[in-house]
């Protein structure tokens, strides 16, 4: 079975703000690709510096989810509360990362 994808709108907040100085916007996009889990983070989007924390549009993959997880997603695609604790939870870098906005599964047709 293959994975999920889906976009949203999250904020995140590292816990050095200083980065959000000194690295480029290539730089800060990285970053934020690399500090989700299992690469599941395809691609980066709108990414903006609004004080000490980034806002960004991500488009995720469900990779690291079992079977019966990409099951549920794609049975109950409009649960956001779901897809958005998936997001949050593979969100491994340092800082903070919360979803702030609705989620769109992505048809499988699309990608």
């Amino acid at each position: 079975m293959s994975a999920v994808e889906f976009v949203t709108d999250v904020c995140i907040r590292p816990f050095a703000p200083e980065l959000l100085r000194v690295a480029t916007r290539t730089e800060l996009a990285s970053w934020v690709q690399r500090s989700f889990a299992d690469n599941s983070c395809v691609a980066v989007d709108r990414l903006t510096v609004r004080g000490d924390g980034l806002q960004a549009r991500l488009r995720l993959r469900t990779n690291s989810a079992t079977a019966d997880e990409r099951a549920l997603l794609r049975r109950a695609p409009a649960d956001q509360r779901l897809l958005a604790s998936y997001a949050e939870l593979q969100f491994v870098g340092a800082g903070a990362c919360v979803v702030d906005g609705a989620i769109r599964v992505v048809p499988a047709a699309a990608r």
